[in-house]
């Protein structure tokens, strides 16, 4: 199967297969607030999809290593390792050198900003 970016699609039709993953564009809300609203979002997308969805709370210290990945989402395909960070948020060098890790086993990671940017990293993946 092939794999079809966002991007490579017709602005009016990328606009409806965003709206239907409902990954509409992003209110004007505080940063913490869209940042809680992209997780949010992941884990609906994944529960909607029967997957199972690892989560770090965001508002309670890590009971975790540090650096590991909000997001571990096991699907019938793979296993991914999601880090959500809002737009123009940064990953500390924990959290790089985890993804690195992974990538380095040989496991799909990435780094998300937005609805759209982690339903296009999911198309055709999961």
């Amino acid at each position: 199967m092939s794999r079809i970016a966002l991007d490579d699609l017709p602005p009016h039709h990328r606009a409806e297969a965003l709206n239907q993953l409902g990954a509409g564009p992003e209110t004007s809300r505080p940063s913490s607030d869209l940042e809680s609203a992209l997780h949010d979002f992941i884990l609906e997308y994944a529960h909607s999809r029967g997957w199972l969805a690892i989560h770090s709370r965001m508002d309670k210290p890590t009971t975790t290593a540090l650096g590991v990945s909000d997001f571990i989402l096991v699907t019938p395909k793979s296993v991914y390792f999601i880090e959500a960070k809002r737009k123009g948020g940064k990953v500390t060098p924990k959290q790089q050198a985890f993804l690195t890790a992974i990538k380095c086993l040989g496991w799909p990671a990435a780094v998300v900003y937005s609805k759209e940017e982690f339903c296009e990293y999911m198309v055709g993946r999961a």
